[in-house]
């Protein structure tokens, strides 16, 4: 089983909602699987591919880059 799958969706809320609390002491932009912190992907911290994913992230949002 990869992911999340077979997660009840009660499950998944869960841990939104206590990374929502204003109790919990979260790093703007950190990635989290199931509530814990994470560090990010091999690859994905990069100068040229922060850049990129930026521009792609504008684009689907309606800004121009």
């Amino acid at each position: 089983m990869t992911g999340h799958e077979g997660a009840r969706p009660s499950e998944g809320v869960a841990h939104v909602v206590r990374l929502c609390h204003p109790a919990v002491g979260i790093v703007n932009g950190a990635y989290h699987d199931r509530g814990e912190r994470m560090e990010p992907a091999v690859g994905t911290t990069g100068e040229r591919t922060v850049k990129r994913l930026d521009e792609l992230a504008d684009q689907l949002v309606g800004h121009s880059a």
